[in-house]
């Protein structure tokens, strides 16, 4: 009897790791996790398992096919051993390439999940948790899109400090989508002013027209499309008729 191919295995299904509720407990736990600045390689260690497992179940949940979810697993198990290689470095072209890897990986997860929740027939406590985990991962995408350009760019990216921490951008980037605005950091880069702009906009549309337009329709079935015979639609134009 031969033995199921590692990808066969990674689309299996699975209480874990195809579950938005496991997604939000990873999130909420990697958001306690990172204020604690440590160079322990344990620690860090931690910190980047809980991120690859986000970018990974944020694909398997979504119901992405077996390719995407290989390829996209891949993809972060092997970010995953580079960020702990380039931990320790102190090369910024090395920090900013692996921001924008992360960025990229982690940001393409929202994209995944809304176009999964919004195709469901009926809206469930799942889809939104689906969405609150979107919301999260997209204030994760814009801490490391910050991280990277203050890494390439030659003045400091925030007008209050010249060495922050990675905390510090996410940080930055949750007060920011929420438009609490404390001020006790704020961007001294155009660059940095214009990724503020876009993730206000996002953050407030997002709140405001996908999550709650989810919660108020929880339950509810989504209505569909009335389709028409193929032999009418072909009378009706050549009807003239719209």
């Amino acid at each position: 009897m031969r033995s199921p191919t590692w990808t066969r295995v990674l689309s299996r299904p699975s209480s874990f790791w195809d579950s938005y509720f496991s997604l939000l407990g990873v999130l909420l736990a990697t958001l306690v996790l990172f204020p604690f600045v440590t160079n322990r390689p344990l620690v860090w260690g931690v910190k980047i398992a809980l991120v690859v497992a986000a970018i990974i179940i944020s694909y398997r949940a979504s119901g992405s096919g077996t390719q995407v979810v290989t390829w996209v697993t891949m993809g972060a198990l092997v970010l995953g051993a580079v960020l702990t290689a380039a931990v320790f470095s102190s090369s910024n072209a090395v920090a900013g390439v692996v921001n924008l890897a992360l960025a990229a990986l982690i940001g393409s997860g929202p994209v995944a999940i809304l176009r999964h929740v919004y195709s469901e027939p009926r809206v469930k406590m799942h889809d939104i948790v689906g969405a609150l985990d979107a919301y999260i991962e997209l204030g994760f995408f814009f801490s490391f899109l910050y991280a990277a350009v203050d890494q390439f760019a030659a003045e400091p990216f925030f007008s209050q400090t010249t060495d922050p921490a990675l905390f510090d951008y996410l940080y930055f980037s949750f007060v920011t989508m929420t438009s609490l605005g404390y001020g006790d950091l704020s961007p001294a880069l155009a660059v940095g002013k214009g990724l503020v702009i876009i993730e206000v906009l996002l953050g407030s549309i997002f709140l405001v027209v996908l999550v709650a337009r989810l919660v108020g329709t929880l339950g509810m079935e989504r209505p569909q499309r009335p389709t028409q015979p193929e032999g009418n639609s072909q009378a009706e134009n050549r009807d003239g008729v719209a």
